[in-house]
């Protein structure tokens, strides 16, 4: 297993992040939110994003699950 972690997804608020993580690990996909704090700390700076993060080597299940995941929502 790698450890090197890959973003998967990229947001614009913690709950989106959070929707997207709990999809994954539905799936037996681990993943880490990665600027949710600044972005609770610091809302006066604009837009910061929300990075969903998954181990490299399962990326590509990863990215498919979330890509099927928004077009079910469409």
């Amino acid at each position: 297993m790698s450890y090197r972690l890959k973003t998967v997804g990229v947001f614009f608020s913690n709950e989106e992040a959070n929707l997207a993580k709990i999809a994954l690990a539905e799936n037996d996909i681990d993943a880490i939110i990665v600027g949710d704090n600044l972005l609770a700390a610091a809302p006066e700076f604009g837009l910061p994003k929300v990075e969903l993060k998954v181990f490299e080597d399962q990326f590509d299940l990863a990215k498919s699950i979330l890509e099927s995941t928004e077009e079910q929502e469409e």
